[in-house]
């Protein structure tokens, strides 16, 4: 049986059309943000955290003084009692107090 010989160019030139397809098609791979670049994989965009709209804030974020002084305004709900932005750091410190509306940490 006679060896068979296949000549590379002509092969290649012969599937250049799908070559240029699947070149088309796979595009070129988006560089990642410069700050990520030194983390394993972080050079493929698929491997990036992305973020996800359906998820709940952390409890952090819930917490925040503003969030909390703004689910006690006095202006726009039904609460009887105002709160100061730090509230969370003197409720830890000090017994707190009702005083003309506000709730306020007793020295």
């Amino acid at each position: 049986m006679a060896a068979q010989t296949i000549n590379v160019v002509d092969f290649a030139r012969a599937r250049l059309p799908e070559l240029e397809a699947l070149d088309a098609t796979l595009g070129s791979p988006t560089p990642a943000p410069r700050h990520l670049r030194r983390r394993a994989r972080a050079h493929e965009p698929k491997f990036v955290a992305s973020r996800n709209p359906d998820r709940s804030p952390s409890r952090r974020a819930r917490r925040k003084p503003a969030k909390l002084v703004a689910a006690h305004d006095a202006h726009g709900s039904d609460v009887a009692l105002r709160f100061l932005e730090t509230h969370v750091w003197h409720a830890k410190r000090f017994a707190m107090e009702d005083a003309s509306g506000w709730r306020l940490p007793a020295y």
